[in-house]
């Protein structure tokens, strides 16, 4: 099994995201579909089955109160030369760098180790191929688009263990467990 642990987001930020998508027409883009937009906190590669059981229990241990979020911008992953993703940032949350912390924490039995620091991102795009002249209009592009994008603000309750399963038409995720937060 596939799984990673994620915060769904809310109807006005999934269209906020499908909007920007729509602005977005050049180069070879892949878009997440709308069904599976969400703020992953930790990809945590193949588990075993049998393991699935234990890490629902870690994760329940978790605890937090609700907190908010808000977007801000759009942005790069990667470097100048090779862009990777476009994504949408959120503004700093000491409370989610607390919740990914205790995460960390919970999963350690698992010898999970992050690739790289946690960012805080909703992904827009992935960028499958952009010539140097493309790099240049989707920089551009992306700073219209940061001009008038609205800040959207949501709470934050719960996040979910979901399971991944790669497909021709994309990952398709489903629910395996939800760990509520205290009000």
């Amino acid at each position: 099994m596939r799984p990673f642990i994620a915060i769904d987001l809310p109807e006005k930020v999934k269209k906020q995201v499908i909007d920007i998508q729509k602005k977005l027409n050049i180069g070879r883009l892949s878009f997440p579909k709308p069904e599976a937009l969400h703020l992953t906190l930790l990809f945590l590669g193949n588990i075993e089955e049998s393991g699935i059981e234990t890490l629902k229990q870690c994760l329940q241990k978790v605890k937090f109160e609700k907190f908010d979020l808000k977007t801000t911008k759009t942005a790069f992953l990667g470097n100048k030369n090779y862009l990777r993703v476009i994504y949408l940032d959120l503004e700093e949350s000491k409370e989610l760098q607390n919740l990914v912390k205790k995460i960390d924490s919970a999963v350690k039995s698992f010898n999970i180790k992050r690739d790289f620091p946690f960012k805080a991102h909703i992904t827009i795009a992935r960028i499958k191929i952009l010539i140097p002249q493309e790099r240049k209009k989707i920089r551009i592009l992306v700073s219209g688009i940061n001009r008038n994008l609205e800040e959207n603000s949501f709470g934050v309750s719960e996040f979910r263990l979901y399971s991944s399963k790669l497909t021709r038409e994309g990952p398709v995720y489903s629910i395996v467990d939800t760990v509520s937060g205290s009000s």
